[in-house]
């Protein structure tokens, strides 16, 4: 939704049901940096992947995560739990890869990577044998492979012989009990950099849309504002509950229709489905309620702040009792005293069963009565633009 009403534009009716790259899709619903953890444990075990890549069952685990991830980049296939079998598979033979070759020696490790070579071949070797006698008996090897092989072997001999260099061995052990930090790094710098790119882009292609939405009270709400405009105000301009029987099911739409190229100052935009427990502690110039989230108004309200009633779809407050029962409820509301701060604003033909209540209200309680220049409850933003920007942004 939010995609729908504030970046795309006016003139598209398609709805979108999700996008088409599930790492961006992770990018907007759980955010950036959930997106940048994704990419760095990713890297890792593709980094752990191709370090046995020799061996059959784990270079088969990394090349079933790749193509997981990659059939990622234009589908959305990590939403269906039955498709994160297999990559969940190798993602944990990956990790038991890992945790398992911490228990095999430098050494041995090295020698292992030499396939080919037998017992007495390796004791040779470790006894310093020339490095032509290996290729000779190692059959299979590559030169790439004896040429490491053969310079660990000197480097050994070498710390032997000359005890002062026993600080070498003390950094290799220190090296290589650091893989899983080396590991790390090198995963953190690929995060950073695909991370970097990603927002990047995004920041570049940003500069078309003229809105910016902020997702706010875990989702309920977003703090607008125009682009380039700063929404970390602790004032906003407008605050907006939204019924969708008043402005559409794109209220952002409508919102952006009526604004048209007006500054707006910043805006807090309440969805439908908004719990009264999330809304924000933050000072605002004016409350608007439409339809049934006229029901607020019986919340306690600032005498200076004005307040916006529109097409309202619940019977005002205080209307089934009479007398001093309706003074008092209206005064523990703290409505009494400052319902001249409080504009009602019908239709001017409405045959809903809440308007003649609102019109008494008002009437009453002194609260200012206006008509909409429209028939009927859901307003039509492409009609009487400026009535509706006086009224609702005081534009």
């Amino acid at each position: 939704m939010m995609y729908q009403n504030w970046y795309q534009p006016l003139e598209h009716t398609t709805r979108p049901i999700g996008f088409v790259n599930s790492f961006l899709e992770i990018a907007v619903e759980q955010g950036s940096h959930v997106l940048f953890l994704v990419i760095v444990c990713a890297s890792a075990l593709l980094l752990i992947a191709a370090k046995f890549r020799r061996v059959g069952w784990v270079a088969a685990a990394g090349a079933c995560l790749m193509a997981w991830l990659v059939s990622n980049s234009w589908s959305s296939i990590w939403l269906w739990p039955g498709l994160w079998i297999l990559p969940g598979v190798a993602m944990l033979c990956i990790i038991i890869a890992e945790i398992f070759s911490k228990q095999i020696s430098p050494k041995e490790a090295l020698y292992e990577s030499a396939s080919g070579l037998t017992k007495a071949q390796k004791a040779a070797a470790t006894e310093g044998t020339e490095s032509s006698h290996v290729y000779e008996s190692a059959s299979g090897l590559t030169l790439h492979e004896l040429a490491r092989i053969t310079k660990a072997f000197h480097a050994d001999a070498l710390i032997r012989v000359n005890p002062c260099n026993s600080w070498l061995k003390w950094v290799g052990n220190f090296c290589v009990s650091c893989a899983f930090l080396r590991l790390m790094i090198v995963s953190l710098f690929v995060g950073i950099v695909a991370w970097a790119g990603i927002i990047g882009a995004g920041l570049m292609l940003a500069k078309d849309f003229p809105f910016q939405a902020k997702p706010v009270a875990r989702g309920d709400a977003a703090i607008v504002s125009r682009r380039g405009a700063s929404a970390k105000s602790s004032k906003s301009h407008t605050e907006l509950w939204v019924d969708a029987a008043v402005t559409g099911r794109y209220w952002g739409k409508a919102i952006r229709t009526i604004l048209e190229n007006k500054d707006c100052g910043s805006l807090i935009v309440y969805a439908p489905w908004a719990l009264r427990t999330n809304r924000l502690e933050r000072p605002v110039n004016r409350y608007v309620y439409t339809g049934f989230q006229a029901e607020l108004i019986s919340t306690k309200v600032s005498g200076t702040v004005p307040v916006i009633i529109l097409h309202p779809a619940v019977y005002p407050p205080a209307t089934q009792t009479h007398g001093q029962v309706a003074r008092a409820t209206l005064q523990s509301h703290g409505l009494e005293s400052h319902a001249a701060t409080i504009t009602v604003c019908l239709p001017a033909f409405d045959a809903s069963l809440y308007n003649l209540p609102w019109r008494r209200w008002a009437a009453e309680n002194g609260a200012k009565l206006i008509f909409s220049p429209q028939d009927g409850t859901r307003i039509n933003p492409n009609q009487n633009r400026e009535f509706w920007r006086s009224l609702l942004f005081d534009e």
